[in-house]
């Protein structure tokens, strides 16, 4: 299976899998059901939330486009 292209940014070429905790969800004010669909690849995050997912993992908002 693929990794979605905020999974990849955020794990790259690893086999490890990011968990979110109760500080992702109140820093980034994405919820765990809509977490779960950015984070498969089924929907798509809004401007505001990829900005707010790059800011978490001090990575460049770029990292999630291929």
């Amino acid at each position: 299976m693929q990794k979605s292209s905020i999974a990849q940014a955020i794990e790259g070429n690893t086999k490890l899998v990011f968990k979110p905790n109760v500080e992702f969800y109140d820093n980034t004010q994405i919820n765990k059901k809509r977490w779960a669909l950015i984070y498969r690849g089924e929907k798509e995050a809004t401007k505001s939330e990829l900005e707010k997912i790059a800011a978490y993992f001090s990575i460049p908002i770029q990292k999630f486009f291929k």
